[in-house]
């Protein structure tokens, strides 16, 4: 259950042990599964940071909210609707 993924990259100048370096910024927005200690985990984005030298990149990922059953969602919208609907009671 991927989706399309949007990916952007961008350079940036940043002071790394007293020296100016320019790292790679890639960020990529969309459901994709990302192998982590071993086991696949279902994330909505990614940014790597990748520094000058070797093997320097630096991963942050948020994770996926798992889907919601139908129930779930009902549930979510009555509650919504509820709050809704007694915001403009006297």
């Amino acid at each position: 259950m991927e989706s399309a993924i949007q990916t952007t990259v961008t350079y940036k100048t940043e002071i790394v042990s007293g020296k100016e370096v320019q790292v790679e910024i890639t960020k990529q927005i969309g459901l994709q599964t990302l192998m982590l200690e071993g086991k696949p985990t279902l994330v909505e984005a990614v940014t790597y940071k990748k520094y000058p030298g070797k093997n320097n990149i630096q991963k942050n990922f948020t994770p996926a909210a798992p889907p919601k059953s139908p129930e779930e969602t009902a549930a979510q919208l009555a509650r919504l609707n509820e709050i809704y609907a007694s915001s403009f009671v006297g």
